[in-house]
């Protein structure tokens, strides 16, 4: 899901489940693995964010998976 203001740019992978939060930016060489977040105004690039995480500006190290 991309909320509004969200850029997720060329060779970026968003995977399933991800949550791209509004103002977010997935630079390129981006990994966003499955079910993981970004948060409102977070930019990654060149990184890859772990399945279950979000991001640590939202004091969150991991948000776990669903089933």
């Amino acid at each position: 899901m991309v909320f509004a203001d969200a850029v997720i740019n060329a060779d970026a992978w968003p995977e399933r489940g991800v949550i791209v939060n509004s103002g977010g930016v997935v630079d390129h060489d981006a990994i966003c693995s499955v079910y993981s977040q970004l948060g409102v105004n977070a930019a990654m690039a060149g990184a890859r964010l772990a399945p279950g995480a979000a991001d640590l500006s939202e004091g969150v190290s991991s948000a776990g998976s669903p089933g």
